[in-house]
């Protein structure tokens, strides 16, 4: 009844998700108020968004929801609000969580910030050295990614989780109690519910 008439093709559905034609402000909204009406417990739900976002903050590209869904498989979380939960890593937040990994990960292994976070390393400069593995690059670049944004990630997604299970303990209740009078006023006017 309210699907297309002509259905999109499996391109402008990912360029749908990725750069939504109605803005990603209302993306967003759509996304959760979608995740508020999840079935389930505030805890399942909010520990199933708080696991995307988790992974969101992972160096590894194109593995964001693989890893966030076996996550959830594995502590028995809602898997729609895992897949909601990736979408915190997307092309406009990614810079930011990069250099805050970047940044974080090389405090805590030790190390001399004297890349992109100082802006003494250009990023023409990067790239040639991924290609050759031997040059240590990916040491020094994807080593304190993945320990910055384990650490960024945790902080994160705990944040996320007080905000996401407090929001839909709330909804839920909200909705509990107008079940509930809807109820009351149906069996006051001898409608029987």
């Amino acid at each position: 009844m309210f699907r297309r008439r002509t259905p999109l093709s499996t391109i402008d559905r990912i360029r749908n998700n990725l750069f939504p034609k109605t803005g990603m402000v209302r993306a967003w909204r759509y996304h959760w108020k979608r995740l508020k009406r999840l079935n389930g417990s505030p805890h399942t739900i909010a520990i199933g968004f708080s696991i995307g976002v988790f992974a969101s903050f992972s160096p590894f590209l194109g593995l964001h929801m693989i890893l966030a869904l076996i996550i959830a498989w594995l502590l028995r979380a809602s898997i729609v609000s895992t897949l909601v939960g990736t979408t915190l890593g997307n092309p406009l937040t990614y810079p930011f969580i990069w250099f805050g990994s970047y940044g974080i990960g090389n405090i805590l292994l030790g190390r001399n910030n004297d890349g992109p976070v100082d802006g003494d390393m250009e990023i023409g400069s990067v790239f040639p050295g991924i290609a050759d593995a031997s040059s240590g690059v990916f040491q020094d670049l994807l080593l304190p990614l993945f320990v910055g944004g384990t650490i960024l990630g945790g902080i994160v997604a705990a944040v996320c989780y007080w905000f996401v299970a407090r929001s839909i303990h709330a909804h839920q209740e909200r909705r509990r109690n107008r079940l509930k009078s809807s109820r009351v006023m149906d069996t006051g006017t001898g409608v029987q519910a």
